[in-house]
Order: C-alpha cells, then structure tokens, then sequence
C-alpha cells in the first residue's frame, strides 16, 4: 500500500474530498479509485485531510444540524489542522467553500462534476439552490478547475462565470472487470423463452427521464414478440409508474433489485440485452461506460455529456420521444449487435480508465506549479 511516508523527495498535494458524513456514494467511490491507483515512482504525493475514522460527532446533533455543523465548523477546523501539501485538491465540487480554509498563497484545483441542481432542482427548494449555488461560485477561489466532461466545462462557463482557459477537462474513470461474471438468478426471468431484458439503473430523480419507459414499452411490446422484462437496480420507482410499466409489459416482468453492491453492479449487467440511460442531464456517465465495460449494448439518449462518453459505439435516441427509444430496441431484440461493435465499445471503456485519469490531473498539477512561479516537474 502506498502511503505518504514512503514516498520521500515528492511535491505534496492536499486532497479535500467531500466530508463522509454527508453520503454521496459516488463521490466516496470517486475518491478511493483514484486514491487507489497511485504508483510508487508517481511524481506527485497524495494527502487526504480526513478518513470516515477521523470523523467526532459533538452531542446532541442530529440530522440537518449535525450537516450544518460539519459545513461550516467541523470540517474547516479538520482542513487548517491536517492539510499538507504545496496545492490543494477539492475533490467535489459542492465543497468549493472549504478553499477559505487553505492558505491563499497555496495553488488551489476544484473537480466540477455537474451542476445539475441549477438546471434541474428536482426536489430541492430555492433556499437548498441558492445554498448550493454559493458551494460551487467558491470555485472562483481556485486556480484551475478540473470539468469531468467538455459539457460539463461548457456549464462552468454558462453557469459560474468562470473563463475557458482556467478549466481542464479531465474525463473520469470507470472500474473493469476482470473476468465474465455469472449473471443474476432470477426465476421471472428464467421461466419466459428469450425474454429481451431491458436494464435500468440510479436514481429516480426528474432529470433521469424515467417516465418514458411506460410509453416507450408499450410501442416495443407491439413491434417484437419476445417477452420484455425491465430489470430495474437503484432506488425503487414510484409506485405509480411502476404500475404503469406493470401494464404494459405483465405484472411479473418488472424486477426491481434495489440499492445493490458493487460485485452485484457486475452480475446486474452480465443478466442484461440491453442498458437503456434516457437521462435529460448528466455531468459525465458513469453507466454508459460500465454498460461498454461489461460488453453490454448502450442505448442512451443523446442529451448533454453522455454522447461524448459513449462516442459512435452507442444507441442514441431523443429523450422527448418514446417512439425513438422503441425503434432502437426493436431493432436490436431482433438483429442483435455486432461482435466486433460490442469488443469496440470494449475497448473505449478501457481507455477511460482510473489511472488515465489521475495522470489528467497531476498535469493540471503540472499547471498550477507553473503558474504559481514552481519548478513544473
């Protein structure tokens, strides 16, 4: 294991991530695989200012309060205390604030995953926006921020104000797997001759576009003749357009595994025809590489960052219209795909990997140094 101590005669770079108390899987997920992927001859050293075992709780917090209290007290105290490095990291974009806490004659880098809560709130109330609003504008205080996405870069500049020239795209990464893996046993699935299982998954928030598998099923259940199964992982749907699937495609045939672990995410795509993402936003997406990694046909809707991540190796159709998305998937139940386009997206994927995208950000390192008067290594 890598480890500070044994990397001497090395430039120190502070990593901030987003405080464990708050959640956000993803962004957990974000920091180990990159932490996770470090070299012994790296040129750069990697501190992390805190670990879920250095998290205190004061007594009697509870809830927003305790949130609250980690934002704004906690978690800046732990910052001044335990940085060290000659730059410092923010990993997640939602902590720009935390910047106030590091020395401002220490270059500083913010990684923008998305800014979906200015575009799509969802649920979030006008008080929870402009909260996050003033998280992200602190971006300003850095010397480069990393876009995870070129959409993503084009929502910096939209969005925060913030000129071209001090964003760096730097794609992120997605985790191969090793080997086949064995799909999911289920028996709704095994008692139906050649079922086409249609794959979903994440959450169910407004802007995954969720609502347009009822129509787009009920145009595909008239075009093919296999038996359609949708086998959903992630939050569970609402009941009302679970149901209205339920209509469509036979009360038995919609499966919903739930919240599943990362050895699962594997059998999940093995036991998939197809993965469908008719997502209206997002910053990067993650699961059409891991659709192209597990060699699983990508269906995607061709809305923001998620051409650029599936190229010319996936499924495009217009999120506005359930006919589109029923024309592709009739198409592929019935002629299938290619060997050579599925190890093609294969092949994609791997470029996309972890370690491509640590050595992105140690040249936005590279950068930083340089601008600051540093020697550029």
């Amino acid at each position: 294991m890598i480890t500070p101590e044994s990397q001497p005669n090395k430039t120190d770079i502070g990593w901030i991530p987003a405080h464990p108390s708050y959640g956000g899987v993803s962004m957990r997920r974000f920091w180990q695989a990159l932490h996770d992927c470090q070299k012994s001859d790296d040129r750069y050293r990697i501190h992390s200012v805190i670990t879920p075992s250095d998290i205190t709780l004061p007594r009697g917090l509870r809830g927003s309060a305790l949130r609250y209290w980690h934002r704004n007290y906690g978690y800046p105290a732990i910052i001044k205390r335990k940085f060290k490095g000659t730059i410092a990291h923010v990993l997640d974009h939602s902590w720009a604030d935390m910047l106030a806490s590091i020395p401002k004659d220490i270059p500083k880098v913010v990684t923008v995953h998305d800014l979906i809560p200015l575009r799509y709130p969802d649920q979030l109330g006008p008080a929870q926006i402009e909260r996050f609003r003033s998280w992200v504008l602190a971006a300003k205080l850095a010397d480069f921020l990393i876009a995870v996405s070129a959409y993503t870069k084009s929502e910096i500049e939209t969005l925060l104000g913030i000129p071209p020239e001090k964003i760096i795209i730097v794609h992120g990464g997605v985790e191969m797997p090793l080997n086949c893996c064995e799909k999911i046993h289920l028996p709704q699935i095994v008692e139906k001759p050649n079922p086409f299982i249609i794959g979903s998954i994440g959450s169910i928030l407004g802007r995954k576009n969720l609502t347009i598998f009822p129509a787009a099923l009920a145009h595909l259940k008239a075009r093919i003749k296999r038996p359609i199964v949708l086998l959903r992982a992630g939050s569970p749907l609402p009941p009302s357009l679970a149901n209205e699937i339920r209509h469509e495609i036979g009360a038995n045939n919609l499966i919903e595994l739930g919240r599943i672990s990362d050895a699962d995410i594997l059998r999940f795509y093995a036991t998939l025809d197809v993965l469908v993402i008719p997502s209206l936003y997002e910053g990067f997406g993650l699961p059409v590489l891991e659709g192209m990694a597990a060699k699983v046909p990508v269906v995607s809707s061709h809305a923001t960052s998620l051409p650029e991540v599936g190229g010319d190796l996936a499924f495009y159709f217009d999120p506005a219209s359930p006919e589109e998305l029923a024309t592709v998937l009739a198409r592929l139940s019935t002629e299938g795909v290619p060997e050579r386009q599925i190890d093609a997206a294969h092949e994609r994927a791997e470029q996309f990997s972890w370690r491509n995208s640590l050595e992105g950000i140690f040249r936005v390192y590279d950068n930083a140094l340089f601008k600051n008067g540093a020697v550029k290594r």
